[in-house]
């Protein structure tokens, strides 16, 4: 009986190592696509572990589907951190978070816990574990200071054991999030946070390793004393990897310098800096110094020669630099009297199959099967290196689906990254800036005596042609209105019930108020822009301040970061419009917007 119940036993554990390999074996001749899709419908079905498991096939075979798996592997598993992680699940972890190093899994151990961990156990995390605990501990752990203690500690401790491959990895963990925790803990620890990204940086064992503590530690220098931050940048900006990094922290320096009205400051910055800088920094930077001369806000002396000469020389690094279309380019172009393209040539055909990228292929095979999620975040990343025929296309998917997913209709601003590196492509500038509700654009804005590239640039900007979308501070449809400015209108215009999230009435009282913006401020457009977007009020303080500066330095000096930007979108939208519509040339409208004779 014994021998029949071992034998039974023994056919049972043969027949499941046999289903087991069996199952490997076909899961290693299912194709790595068919593989990836299989996942998302388990996904989609509620099969967690079994779409884990197929992406962590498909990852382990590192060919190239594995970095799209990797990305979909790690925020599944953050979107579902109880799930029962396999050691072929863990292995391909690891092998994710090459491709994604920056990305969080969220797994068991990533728990609402308080700091409880010994520096002495956090030693002997991997660097998966540490990521999880530490981004937990950033928004979770009520006492920061005593997190960011144990982390450094453990640090220490890495000293102190035998290396090992990944300990590098490891400290660095340690030491950044350390000083993310102190960081958070307030002004008390600015100082020991500090110390941590200057140390993580040292442990970097990589580019992105060394830039990101380094954003940190210039980022933290800057909220502290913007002045000091400038004085200090020579020594860093000749350390970075990628300047593209840095373009935020640059722009954030830029306001604060120039809010100031230190000039000086920001030329010297430049100055000193440019060679690091990025192209669109670069040219950001270049184009305001020029304007600083031209006005006399910074002298010969500063340029260190004659300023009409440097301002030139500016313009032109402008020139080189900029990326076609931005608001810089245009200035640059507007100032210096360089043409803008006005003529625009037909959209090239499309390239062989076997010249195309696998990044756009994967946006042909989610719009194929039928995943706009997906598609939408391929055409958001990637877009610039597209053809106009495959954004086309994608634009076209995803527009059918903007009926029940409204999150896919702010499509308008993706193609002018790719518009910037070919310049006159009419396909991808009309995708761009496109003409929804035009005939009631037209008539509301001939009725209110604006120019309808203005209203067109004003939609593009508030709400991307969503007509029933609502923002987070509550302001509703096309024109973005808030409750008690629409409320302002309907007495004005006598109406006694409206709906914000009408097309028709919504651009009707967004018309009526910018109209009657521009009346208030004696026809100035830019200051109209500025006011819908932060209130005339505050806009007519700001101007108080400065009533002299041209219009183009003022828009620098503005406080508010969101409203700087928006001037600058209004401005290079209406350029957009007029141009590609109403046969407008680019400098007489940056000339009626500016008010710098051109």
């Amino acid at each position: 009986m014994k021998i029949k119940a071992r034998f039974i036993l023994i056919i049972l554990l043969a027949s499941l190592f046999s289903a087991t390999t069996l199952t490997s074996c076909v899961h290693r001749k299912v194709p790595s696509e068919d593989l990836f899709f299989q996942a998302l419908e388990l996904s989609s079905s509620g099969s967690i572990k079994d779409a884990a498991s197929t992406y962590a096939e498909c990852i382990i075979r590192r060919d190239e589907w594995a970095d799209i798996a990797s990305e979909q592997l790690l925020e599944l598993l953050s979107e579902h951190p109880y799930t029962d992680i396999s050691r072929n699940i863990r292995d391909a972890i690891n092998i994710a978070h090459e491709y994604h190093p920056v990305k969080q899994t969220t797994l068991r151990i990533k728990q609402d816990f308080p700091v409880t961990f010994s520096a002495l156990t956090l030693s002997g995390f991997s660097q998966v574990e540490l990521d999880d605990v530490a981004s937990s501990w950033l928004t979770k752990a009520d006492d920061k200071r005593t997190a960011a203690m144990l982390l450094e500690e453990a640090a220490d401790l890495k000293d102190t054991r035998a290396p090992t491959g990944t300990s590098a990895a490891e400290k660095w963990s340690l030491l950044f999030y350390a000083g993310r925790l102190y960081e958070k803990n307030g002004a008390a620890t600015r100082q020991e946070a500090l110390s941590c990204y200057t140390r993580a940086c040292a442990e970097a064992y990589s580019e992105l390793t060394y830039d990101r503590p380094l954003w940190y530690f210039l980022e933290l220098t800057r909220k502290s004393n913007s002045q000091n931050a400038a004085a200090k940048l020579q020594n860093y900006s000749s350390t970075w990897n990628n300047p593209e990094y840095f373009d935020d922290f640059l722009d954030r320096l830029a306001s604060d310098l120039l809010s100031g009205y230190n000039w000086k400051t920001f030329f010297r910055v430049f100055r000193e800096n440019e060679a690091f800088f990025s192209n669109a920094s670069r040219a950001k930077y270049a184009v305001i110094c020029a304007r600083l001369l031209e006005c006399g806000l910074c002298s010969d002396a500063d340029a260190g020669g004659n300023a009409a000469e440097t301002a030139a020389e500016l313009y032109e690094t402008a020139l080189e630099n900029a990326p076609f279309g931005s608001y810089y380019d245009l200035l640059a172009r507007f100032m210096t009297g360089t043409p803008f393209t006005a003529q625009f040539t037909v959209s090239e055909s499309s390239s062989a199959e076997s010249d195309v990228s696998f990044t756009e292929r994967l946006l042909g095979k989610f719009i194929e099967h039928d995943y706009p999620d997906l598609a939408w975040r391929t055409l958001q990343r990637d877009c610039g290196t597209f053809s106009t025929q495959s954004i086309q296309e994608a634009y076209t998917y995803l527009l059918s689906k903007a009926d029940a997913e409204s999150r896919f209709r702010p499509l308008t601003s993706l193609a002018l990254q790719t518009a910037r590196t070919r310049p006159g492509d009419e396909t991808l500038m009309k995708l761009s800036f496109p003409q929804y509700y035009r005939e009631l654009i037209e008539d509301e804005a001939r009725q209110y005596g604006l120019e309808p590239w203005i209203l067109f640039a004003l939609i593009h900007s508030e709400s991307c042609f969503q007509a029933d979308i609502t923002s987070a501070a509550g302001a509703h449809g096309l024109t973005q209105l808030m409750e008690a400015t629409a409320g302002d209108v309907a007495r004005k215009l006598k109406i006694a019930e409206y709906d914000l999230n009408d097309a028709a009435t919504n651009v009707r009282f967004g018309s009526f108020y910018l109209s009657e913006l521009t009346g208030r401020l004696d026809g100035d457009t830019l200051l109209a822009a500025f006011s819908y977007n932060a209130g005339i009020t505050r806009v007519r303080n700001w101007r108080r301040k400065t009533p002299n500066l041209p219009l183009d330095i003022f828009l620098e000096t503005v406080p508010y970061e969101e409203t700087r930007l928006y001037g600058q979108k209004i401005l290079r939208s209406a350029v957009m419009y007029g141009m590609l519509y109403y046969g407008e040339d680019y400098a007489d409208i940056m000339e009626s917007i500016l008010k710098i004779p051109y």
